[in-house]
């Protein structure tokens, strides 16, 4: 696991880094990925690094999922219950998943860091360029060698939640 060294930041600084590098990272698999047309898709400039984004309004699918991250990811993010996060891609069983992609969450009193594969992202304002980009060229590195996706594909996030989590929340 990679471990950066922490420079003084506030919790919401903190939250605002993981969740640009979760959308970074998710909008980066989209594109890589072709879950939508190029047209659905902008640049964009994440700390100095220049990324794809999912651009608004593109469609109802592309607004569908910047949805689920921003109202149901985010929320879960900011409240501390999130414990992981699984975009998955499927062909027409949603529990028969053809890729998937998880993400873990961690919450350790000075921040948020989040987890991405075998590395965890402790980030601070310093670093995110340095941990964008290397979400990023992780990301190529396991998606290079992936066969090409079905012409008709799905998504869905599964999330899960820490034991604190209210028994009701998310309902």
């Amino acid at each position: 696991m990679l471990q950066v060294q922490k420079s003084e930041i506030t919790m919401q600084q903190s939250l605002n880094l993981v969740q640009n590098l979760l959308l970074a990272t998710i909008g980066s698999i989209s594109y890589v990925r072709v879950l939508f047309p190029d047209p659905y898709f902008h640049k964009k400039n994440v700390q100095g690094q220049s990324i794809q984004a999912i651009r608004r309004k593109a469609s109802h699918e592309s607004d569908q999922l910047l949805h689920w991250i921003e109202q149901g990811c985010f929320d879960a993010l900011k409240k501390g219950y999130l414990k992981s996060l699984v975009f998955g891609i499927y062909e027409t069983d949603p529990s028969d998943l053809i890729e998937s992609y998880e993400f873990k969450f961690f919450y350790p009193e000075d921040g948020y860091s989040m987890s991405f594969g075998n590395t965890r992202f402790d980030l601070t304002r310093d670093k995110i360029t340095l941990e964008t980009t290397q979400m990023i060229r992780r990301l190529l590195l396991l998606t290079e060698s992936l066969d090409p996706l079905p012409s008709v594909k799905y998504m869905t996030m599964r999330m899960t939640y820490y034991d604190h989590c209210p028994p009701d929340y998310g309902i």
